[in-house]
């Protein structure tokens, strides 16, 4: 894959490109250009963005659905060596060349809805003391005697024998009686309104979105700092979508480190892998159409 390196502003800037000419960088740029390398790389880098989400509708009977939807891979497009340039007409120059650009074009699949309806509302009020009622926090309990006038809060339990307290703290000048029994108390009750939900699966693809992996491959082992140079060039004239630096050779922890804060991704390619796939595809037979 030839390009015009010598005219680009990255060669102007001093950008060397040891990868020219590079089989093993053509071979590599192919090799994550297949339909299953393009599926891990979506599943690795775009997770948050296909994972399932839910949305709010109002149904036409004005009752309230969730609708559920999931994000599933549909297609892809590979471009080599796309162009990065500035400018339009006679003032447009070029930056350089990404290795490969994939485009993943993702279908949103609504699976179901919860429909809420039927809402079941039970009214609030006071009702005899069971133990239930004496479990749990009991801080913000309210409780009533008939012998007292104001609300109580339980203040311990010891066995049979409950003490309390008033609600409001001025009225603890004058202790309520205390202790009393389970039998002494009434409980207040809050029914807050509910609305009984029901599930209805279905599936209905009505919605679709393309997630752009911009890629630079190294096969010539490259500095971390060269790469991110060349990629912070490449950012200010391509917009969106996920950086990925993919290397035929290993790389150390800190210029992981450094990758990683830049929100730059990293893998790394087997060599002998590539060029194995290379060579299963060139014996491959080709027929070209004729005229």
């Amino acid at each position: 894959m030839s390009r015009a390196h010598e005219s680009t502003l990255l060669a102007k800037l001093g950008f060397a490109d040891p990868d020219r000419g590079n089989p093993l960088h053509d071979a590599a740029c192919q090799y994550l250009a297949q339909e299953e390398k393009a599926r891990k790389l979506a599943e690795m880098l775009l997770r948050d963005h296909m994972k399932p989400t839910a949305r709010n509708f109002e149904n036409p009977d004005g009752s309230a659905s969730d609708y559920v939807s999931t994000w599933d891979f549909d297609n892809y497009r590979a471009e080599f060596e796309k162009h990065v340039c500035k400018g339009i007409g006679q003032y447009r120059s070029t930056i350089g060349f990404l290795d490969l650009d994939l485009t993943i074009y993702a279908r949103c699949t609504k699976v179901g809805r919860v429909r809420k309806s039927d809402k079941i509302t039970r009214g609030s009020g006071w009702a005899p003391a069971t133990t239930a009622d004496l479990e749990g926090d009991l801080s913000s309990r309210k409780f009533r005697c008939a012998a007292t006038p104001g609300i109580l809060r339980v203040a311990s339990i010891n066995g049979p024998d409950i003490h309390v307290r008033w609600m409001l703290e001025p009225m603890n000048a004058m202790p309520p009686p205390s202790p009393l029994k389970l039998k002494q108390l009434d409980c207040w009750h809050d029914y807050p309104t509910k609305e009984r939900s029901e599930w209805t699966p279905y599936r209905s693809s009505i919605e679709t979105a393309s997630f752009p992996i911009h890629i630079e491959v190294k096969a010539h082992p490259a500095t971390a700092g060269d790469v991110l140079r060349q990629i912070a060039l490449y950012r200010e004239f391509v917009e969106g979508g996920k950086w990925l630096l993919a290397t035929c050779y290993p790389i150390t922890r800190r210029d992981a480190d450094a990758l990683k804060n830049a929100n730059i991704a990293h893998i790394q390619l087997d060599p002998e892998t590539v060029q194995a796939w290379a060579s299963t595809v060139n014996a491959a037979e080709y027929v070209a159409p004729t005229f």
